[in-house]
């Protein structure tokens, strides 16, 4: 694979990484997940 065939496919994965969260984090605001919220959830261990 040459040089210039990486770049591109890895400049098109980060492209479509973006997108996906980009997407994720349309749909957490739109069921009403704030940081804050997140936050809470990730500290709560039990």
């Amino acid at each position: 694979m040459s040089v210039h065939h990486y770049e591109r496919l890895r400049g098109a994965a980060w492209e479509r990484l973006a997108e996906t969260m980009d997407a994720m984090s349309a749909q957490a605001s739109a069921a009403g997940l704030t940081e804050e919220k997140l936050e809470q959830l990730l500290s709560d261990e039990s």
